[in-house]
């Protein structure tokens, strides 16, 4: 179901109020995003996650393809076909073809290590723990390659740095949308940001903020394509977190990862927080790998 959070008049990124705004996917369109976040980004913020979104949803075209996950351009979808070399017996290559509807559903995510601000270690810590998880239809590629004499041979480019900087941004923006719907504009006062400076490329500490499970779950989280939820940790002793759980197309049974947002530093922002807490009825939480 679609939801729309209106504007709070200013980038929730790098927070100026006198530009031109426009709307914000949260989890993007064309991963199948139904959040939606009135003139929420800039032009030159927009043009900075859009690099690395591209990249990620790049490195998914088979399996958005197959699935006909959301495109801006469907007519061409329709006319697309995928070119493949394939290994023949005596050793040569040949290139096939293989229609749009016939395409494999192959798809590259990724488990991260738990984000370094949980184990309480440094901004700066050179930590980046992460694991490719692959996934594939089996028949669907058992199928082409019987017919079309591939040997189902397929190549990936990791970018976990790109996948990392893109959960930052869904955190990040889901946090502020959420919290808005209760604090309005005191949402930039409830918290001070840590992932802002990633998703503009300020910084490249990703593995400080972002986070996730080793551990792969099978169930899901609920009945929607993506989980998404908004969560409080207080631990004595440790700083005041607030943290975003995402599942992208956790029905496939794919990794969690959380997204430590922000700190929670003053009594003003404390008091902030958990009047958002006390009122809102459709917060979900789920700390997998926390």
């Amino acid at each position: 179901m679609l939801t729309i959070y209106p504007s709070l008049g200013k980038c929730i990124y790098c927070q100026n109020d006198r530009v031109d705004l426009t709307d914000e996917h949260i989890i993007p369109l064309s991963l199948q995003g139904l959040l939606v976040f009135d003139d929420a980004s800039c032009v030159p913020c927009a043009r900075l996650t859009n690099k690395f979104e591209s990249k990620v949803i790049q490195s998914l075209e088979h399996f958005r393809v197959r699935y006909n996950v959301n495109t801006r351009n469907p007519a061409d979808r329709k006319k697309k076909t995928f070119l493949f070399w394939s290994k023949q017996a005596d050793g040569t290559k040949k290139r096939v073809t293989i229609p749009h509807s016939e395409l494999p559903a192959t798809a590259m995510l990724y488990k991260f290590g738990r984000a370094n601000i949980l184990q309480g270690w440094p901004a700066d810590t050179p930590i980046f723990e992460w694991l490719p998880v692959p996934y594939s239809d089996g028949i669907a590629l058992k199928a082409a390659m019987e017919k079309y004499g591939w040997d189902g041979s397929l190549q990936f480019k990791t970018i976990p740095n790109e996948f990392a900087q893109m959960l930052a941004k869904i955190g990040h923006s889901y946090a502020i949308a959420e919290l808005s719907k209760v604090l309005g504009v005191r949402t930039f006062d409830s918290f001070v940001p840590l992932c802002a400076d990633i998703i503009l490329g300020n910084a490249k500490n990703y593995s400080y903020v972002v986070g996730g499970s080793l551990e792969l779950k099978k169930e899901a989280d609920s009945t929607s394509d993506h989980f998404i939820g908004l969560g409080f940790i207080q631990q004595p002793g440790r700083p005041k977190l607030l943290v975003v759980s995402v599942r992208l197309f956790q029905q496939m049974g794919t990794p969690h990862h959380h997204i430590v947002v922000g700190r929670v530093e003053t009594d003003v922002q404390v008091r902030l927080v958990k009047e958002y807490f006390s009122d809102s009825a459709t917060v979900q939480q789920s700390f997998h790998g926390i």
